[in-house]
Parts: structure tokens; sequence; C-alpha cells
């Protein structure tokens, strides 16, 4: 058994021991997809559960993988994200972890933020009081 990303980019268990005989239909939020028996990750119930493909049901979450756009960028989007949490700090009236970049320019805040939303990194740049 081996965990993948299908044709259909849904994370899935290849186990060869079940039958591949029926290719399966199913519509998810619009989108049509088809294939054949295979052991997929849901969400049921608010349980994570492993079944075959066959027993997805309406009331069922999957695990989808969004494809991503390949943007091409002239730096390493990794040492952003690293450069981006140099600086950390916990906030103990609400638990929870930040990262600042000190003395970070007010007017480049803007251009950041675009940057990191179309490289797809999920953090915002703001001017706070700490």
């Amino acid at each position: 058994m081996k965990i993948i990303i299908d044709q259909n980019n849904l994370l899935t268990i290849i186990n060869e021991n079940i039958p591949q005989t029926k290719k399966y239909v199913y519509t998810m939020s619009g989108y049509l997809f088809s294939d054949y028996d295979k052991e997929i990750i849901v969400l049921h119930k608010k349980e994570r559960k492993i079944i075959n493909l066959k027993n997805l049901g309406n009331n069922m979450s999957i695990a989808y993988i969004a494809p991503r756009k390949k943007i091409e960028i002239p730096y390493d989007p990794e040492a952003c994200i690293q450069g981006l949490c140099l600086f950390e700090s916990f906030d103990e009236t609400t638990g929870n972890t930040y990262y600042f970049l000190p003395k970070f320019a007010e007017k480049e805040i803007e251009k950041m933020n675009i940057i990191l939303e179309k490289i797809q990194i999920p953090a915002k740049i703001k001017k706070s009081e700490k």
C-alpha cells in the first residue's frame, strides 16, 4: 500500500488487494470525476476514516489537493518563508505565536503582501503596536 495524489487530485491509498473491475463516477462541488475503486481518506461525523471510493457518501469530506499554478519567481519561496519566520514571539493574552519583521518599511507592506499572495504563502504583513 502507498499514499499518492491521483489524477483527480485526491489523496488516495493504493491497495493492490482491491479488485479493479468497475469505474465509479462521482460529482463533488460541481466537479465530475471517475476512477476505479481505491481507498480514500474522508472526514465523516467529525472522524477521519479510510474508506473505499465506491462507499463515498454525500456527507463525507474528502482530502482534495488543490492544483497550484506554477509561478516563475526570481527567488526561492522556501527561503522567503524562513526569512518571515526569523523573529518569533508569543502573545500571552491570546495564546498565539506570531512572527514579526522589526522596522519593516510601511510603504513596502502592500508590495510584499502582493508577492506573498502570488507565491501562495499563507501570510500577511501588517503594522502592529507590538
